[in-house]
């Protein structure tokens, strides 16, 4: 049980595989954080540049689950849920994090403020800006129309400091990545994990929203609290330059890949509206496949080679 005089105790849970420099800047950004009543719970899953070692000499304070290198993000996730679970109290929180952001030292007050607005029957996720500026929205709350499965993400590209100047502390979007969600843990006692079977890297973060949603769980995106992101850390995939063609055939199928068209399928089936599931599916693939060809013509065009 967890005992923080009274105080809802808050368990950070992040997935790490190597990246040790990011890692240790996302821990440090943690420490000396205006609420106090949390721990740091890190995933390492199978890493091999010393990250087990730097965690017990850097950071003894924070717990390590170890795994085989086989976790992936939903995997090594849902570990440190099933673990929190057995160390927390009903009105306790989980926030999920990735290693490759930092944070205000108010960061985990602010949210827990959201969520007490919200009488605790919400997911609190965090506006993600571009840590080189620390001002450019890159992830402002997904949305996303069923129908045409066309999607994005509220004032993206935006400043987060005109838009806050504007009034807007948060948005309600459709669904909430967890890079840097604050889940009750009630809602996971009452939905579940993360399906690390079905949605084993991208996508559960998504439909795990997506599930609490239908629960009645609302979905808040606050501009108070950002997570600043290293945009450039990212999968597989055509937005940042171009493939070779075998890497970008394999990019449809690989796990390491957004675009990977077995977990899309996966995702739509779990988490688009039962009667809208089909055309979702449809024109999810194709919106998917089309524009990855696109942006693969457009930089060859560009002239950016891939290595074939």
């Amino acid at each position: 049980m967890s005992d923080f005089g009274g105080h809802p105790a808050v368990w950070v849970i992040i997935p790490v595989r190597n990246r040790w420099d990011l890692t240790k800047t996302c821990l440090g950004s943690l420490v000396g954080q205006t609420y106090s009543a949390y721990s740091v719970v890190v995933i390492d899953d199978g890493s091999t540049d010393g990250t087990a070692e730097h965690l017990a000499q850097e950071f003894p304070e924070v717990a390590v689950l170890s795994g085989d290198g086989e976790l992936w993000w939903t995997g090594a996730t849902a570990l440190g849920v099933g673990w929190v679970l057995e160390q927390c109290s009903q009105d306790d929180f989980v926030l999920t994090l990735n290693n490759d952001t930092t944070v205000d030292p108010d960061y985990i007050e602010v949210l827990l403020g959201v969520a007490a607005a919200r009488h605790r029957r919400a997911l609190i996720g965090s506006v993600a800006v571009d840590n080189r500026d620390c001002d450019t929205i890159v992830d402002g709350g997904p949305h996303i129309n069923w129908v045409t499965a066309k999607g994005g993400s509220h004032h993206s590209g935006e400043s987060l400091q005109t838009v806050r100047g504007d009034g807007i502390a948060h948005t309600e979007p459709d669904l909430l990545p967890g890079r840097g969600t604050l889940i009750p843990v009630r809602c996971i006692r009452e939905i579940g994990s993360f399906d690390a079977k079905r949605l084993p890297h991208y996508g559960a973060d998504y439909e795990f929203s997506a599930r609490a949603r239908r629960a009645g769980y609302g979905l808040v995106m606050s501009y108070e609290a950002p997570v600043y992101s290293e945009v450039e850390a990212t999968g597989v995939t055509t937005k940042h330059g171009r493939l070779s063609w075998r890497e970008f055939v394999k990019m449809f199928a690989s796990r390491r890949s957004p675009a990977c068209l077995l977990y899309r399928w996966r995702f739509a089936i779990l988490s688009a509206p039962r009667h809208l599931a089909p055309i979702f599916l449809v024109m999810d693939t194709a919106r998917v496949l089309l524009g990855g060809l696109r942006d693969q013509l457009r930089h060859q065009r560009l002239g950016k080679s891939g290595g074939d």
